[in-house]
């Protein structure tokens, strides 16, 4: 039959199997969605609100389903706005199409209104691109551009089309959908030494990548850890390969992987690496990443191999074509003493792990455990909220966690739930924080007009938390415009949008709001709102190792009873000046002595830390003594200074908020009304939660101030 190159682009992808596609029109690309139109019952094409949202859409759509996501923009802006999506697919080896319009064949290279050379832009973020210049060549070129994305290691691929070439008519047979290349194993040779290295190990550990998932090799990894009695950890791209309840599973590994995951992996003898890339988040300080290790590393891209750290044995291959060869040539035996060391670090990391009550970061995820079934798709952003997510999501069954890893793609998310809701009709969850979030939330007018099922879980802390949290930890609390202090009402803005939305405080809320959105049709959004300063723990420090995890960060009061003299303070505080600690306040007062002053610090840090900078505290020549705060040996307190918006509609509500709290009213004017609350830290942040439901002008804290019970502190240490 006699085609238009337009309506070759839509049935060469019908032809292939596709049945979705994201994209936004333009006019370089306005031929393919005329076309769209006239097949609008063959394939079905979903309008974003902006290109960035269609690619990660495709991107999204892909991860949760193994097939190749397709992606249609026009040329120009439309076509770079792809950019960073395909980048993103790209480093996590994600199967994609992208099909881009572009100027006249005679206008290429004169710079004509929308004009740009996307094959030029995205050479290095894809794994082929295409610019075809004659239409006999483009139903064969959508087909290999097909046969590419899901050949050995997958990636994308870009199709650029000029105008005339849309235009153009010729010939065009339907063929079968082209098949990815045949796998391939590795060489016989080597499977042979891997597998008498993996036979010699008393320590095996068995680490997997992305790569599993691409290869479905599953049941082969759990077959060879039975074998060889070894644990399963794995990179955040190899989430959701394993059950997180299996018991050979230890979950994820790296800068702020599980500790038992990343302790095992310390210490083996053995570690078996399967489509995994050993990069600077899982290794730390390469120098001294498992010096005790002998490493097989299975990958079907040879490139990975010894790339980043040198492996003993590496085998170039399908995981699972490979696995099938090894497992034959694997011996059975126990491990007694390693699952006895194994058991330890469980036993350590359940000490570690964040019990407190209360809306924490990690009750929010074990709330949302509730309500997921085994097919729940879980989409993050980027942040913080990414790696709660991935420390304590449950995952049943493969590609249920489609996050960005490689290239760390703050708003990913939104486009990205969106696809991964249409690949597999399930209601589909996005965790994401209000920094992602203001990256793609114009994305919510896509999910409310297509009534995707989808659940919103914005983790609000008012800042950018990671990096926060680096500065926090590494910058001595410079906190160079990661304050995000905005007023958007993310309630409202659902509302806007057309979806639903509320705001929580508290676990159950959260577990009572979660049940509201799970049995909603549409778009829900639940508001959970937490505190600026959770850490996400264990942490390798920037170029650490497993020598230097921070595992958890109390949080401490220590009173120092100091001589009052010049530069005094300056000597006390310069020895919390170092990596593990994060003051959180910091107050100075006088005491009944004129020749003393007592500085109360609230810091967090690690137990053991805490314990050596007391010691050193004690060695400052004007420290007289230091007092470790708690509730039982003192008392302690905080002022708060908060000023509302002083609205005739909520002015009744706000006042009878802060009767409820023991607030005074200390200022009142037309503008603004500003109370004063003194109380313990726990019940101010509890005024505060509650003053957000309103408009919230500023807010002055002044830190802890604590006095021991009993006699005088002073007296007992001093002569007066």
């Amino acid at each position: 039959m006699i085609l238009s190159g337009a309506d070759i682009i839509v049935k060469s992808l019908i032809d292939q199997g596709v049945e979705t596609v994201f994209g936004y029109p333009g006019g370089q690309i306005i031929n393919v969605y005329d076309s769209l139109y006239k097949y609008q019952n063959e394939l079905r094409h979903v309008l974003t609100a902006h290109e960035q949202g269609a690619v990660h859409a495709a991107d999204g759509y892909s991860r949760a389903t193994g097939k190749p996501g397709v992606v249609i923009a026009t040329s120009g802006p439309g076509a770079t706005n792809l950019v960073t999506g395909i980048a993103t697919a790209y480093l996590d080896s994600v199967p994609l199409v992208a099909i881009t319009g572009n100027v006249m064949s005679s206008q290429i290279g004169t710079d004509s209104f929308q004009e740009i050379d996307i094959t030029g832009i995205t050479l290095p973020i894809t794994k082929h691109n295409f610019f075809v210049g004659d239409i006999n060549d483009l139903a064969d070129t959508i087909r290999e551009a097909f046969r590419i994305a899901c050949s050995g290691r997958p990636g994308p691929v870009l199709i650029d089309v000029p105008k005339d070439i849309q235009i153009a008519k010729c010939e065009y047979t339907a063929k079968e959908p082209i098949l990815p290349d045949e796998k391939q194993s590795a060489k016989d040779i080597r499977i042979e030494a891997a597998a008498e290295c993996i036979n010699s190990a008393e320590k095996p550990y068995i680490y997997v990548g992305g790569g599993l998932l691409s290869s479905e090799a599953q049941d082969e990894v759990l077959l060879l850890a039975d074998k060889i009695d070894a644990p399963v950890g794995c990179s955040m791209m190899g989430l959701s390969a394993i059950p997180t309840d299996h018991p050979r599973y230890l979950g994820m590994q790296g800068m702020h992987g599980h500790y038992a995951s990343s302790m095992a992996m310390h210490n083996a003898d053995v570690i078996i690496a399967l489509g995994a890339r050993f990069n600077d988040r899982v290794t730390g300080d390469r120098s001294k990443f498992a010096t005790k290790a002998k490493i097989v590393h299975i990958d079907i891209d040879g490139a990975e191999l010894s790339k980043t750290v040198n492996v003993d044995h590496g085998l170039r291959g399908d995981i699972k074509e490979t696995l099938k060869k090894l497992l034959p040539l694997i011996k059975e035996k126990k491990n007694p003493q390693w699952q006895e060391q194994i058991a330890v670090f469980k036993k350590e990391e359940i000490a570690t792990l964040d019990n407190r009550e209360g809306m924490t970061p990690r009750n929010a995820i074990l709330t949302l455990n509730k309500h997921l079934t085994e097919n729940t798709p879980i989409a993050t952003d980027v942040g913080q909220h990414q790696m709660w997510t991935a420390q304590n999501a449950d995952f049943k069954v493969p590609r249920r966690f489609i996050s960005s890893g490689g290239l760390g793609t703050m708003g990913f998310g939104m486009g990205a739930a969106i696809g991964a809701a249409m690949a597999t009709k399930e209601r589909t969850v996005l965790v994401t924080g209000d920094g992602s979030f203001g990256m793609c939330l114009n994305e919510m007018a896509t999910a409310v007009k297509e009534n995707v099922p989808l659940v919103i879980l914005l983790l609000n802390n008012g800042v950018l938390g990671m990096v926060r949290q680096w500065q926090n930890l590494f910058f001595d609390k410079h906190f160079s415009n990661t304050v995000l202090d905005r007023k958007t009402d993310f309630v409202k803005l659902a509302d806007a949008f057309g979806a639903k939305g509320e705001r929580v405080t508290t676990p159950s809320e959260l577990d009572e709001a979660l049940k509201r959105a799970f049995s909603n049709d549409g778009p829900y959004l639940v508001e959970c709102i937490i505190d600026k300063d959770e850490f996400v723990l264990p942490m390798l420090p920037p170029g650490g190792s497993m020598d230097d995890i921070i595992v958890n960060m109390e949080r401490f009061s220590v009173a120092v009873l100091v001589n009052n003299q010049f530069g005094v303070l300056n000597r006390v505080t310069s020895m919390f000046r170092r990596r593990q600690f994060n003051i959180a306040s910091l107050t100075v007062s006088e005491t009944e002595s004129k020749e003393v002053s007592r500085i109360t610090v609230v810091f967090d840090g690690e137990k053991l830390a805490k314990d050596q900078m007391v010691n050193q505290l004690y060695k400052l020549p004007d420290v007289i003594s230091i007092e470790e705060i708690n509730s039982e040996t003192s008392v302690s307190r905080e002022l708060l200074l908060i000023k509302m918006e002083n609205t005739p509609d909520v002015r009744d509500e706000i006042r009878a908020a802060a009767d409820a709290f023991h607030a005074k009213t200390i200022d009142y004017t037309r503008e603004s009304m500003v109370f004063q609350l003194t109380a313990d830290s726990r019940r101010i942040d509890d005024f505060i939660n509650l003053m957000r439901d309103y408009t919230i002008l500023e807010i002055c804290r002044t830190g802890i101030v604590s006095l021991s019970k009993g006699a005088s502190t002073i007296r007992k240490v001093t002569l007066f």
